[in-house]
């Protein structure tokens, strides 16, 4: 995965929580980390994006929650179910002062899912990356 750094807000349209802690500081990683389990698992994102995602085969879909994992907590800021009638969706928000957004797509008929990641941390400021998983 490459990952590309900026201090540009990259996601403006995303605004972030008021009262962002003045302590908060955070060294965010470059690469990622991924859990897998049998259609389910999770993969990391520059230290503090993390999406889940868990594959039901019948009906067919894939259910994807995006969280802000930081300052000691774990918030869920979004979800879809991805399906073969909409294999695709754009899905963000922000928490802690953070603020993220996934484009993603799931092919049913490779079982391939690829994840677009947009991450702001402040004081940091922005990161991009992407990885495809194979279910």
């Amino acid at each position: 995965m490459q990952v590309t750094t900026t201090q540009a807000d990259l996601l403006p349209h995303i605004s972030t929580e008021q009262g962002v802690p003045q302590a908060a500081t955070m060294e965010v990683p470059t690469s990622a980390t991924v859990a897998q389990e049998a259609g389910s698992g999770s993969y990391t994102f520059f230290g503090f994006l993390e999406v889940d995602y868990s594959l039901s085969i019948s009906p067919p879909q894939i259910k994807v929650d995006l969280f802000i994992n930081a300052l000691g907590q774990k918030i869920r800021i979004a979800g879809v179910d991805l399906n073969p009638n909409h294999p695709t969706a754009k899905i963000g928000g922000s928490a802690l002062g953070f603020k993220a957004e996934v484009e993603l797509s799931f092919d049913f008929n490779t079982y391939i899912l690829t994840i677009k990641a947009t991450g702001c941390a402040p004081f940091v400021g922005c990161k991009t990356g992407s990885t495809t998983i194979h279910l």
